[in-house]
């Protein structure tokens, strides 16, 4: 999930509880916000990029 096209625009989607932040017209806008609202980024054992908002980083133990 982690970022998403909508209606042409980048959506950051935290991958546990569904949060969204505020939808870019970059890719790279998008990445940035999530940096800023302090977001969890890491790449699974599938190669797949997984993204956790700063709650669900306290609620929910995760493996990097």
């Amino acid at each position: 999930m982690s970022i998403e096209i909508i209606d042409d625009m980048y959506v950051p989607i935290c991958d546990y509880c569904g949060t969204q932040l505020k939808a870019a017209h970059k890719f790279k806008d998008a990445i940035t916000a999530k940096k800023d609202a302090r977001w969890c980024t890491y790449k699974n054992n599938y190669n797949v990029w997984i993204d956790y908002c700063p709650e669900c980083q306290n609620s929910k133990p995760f493996y990097k």
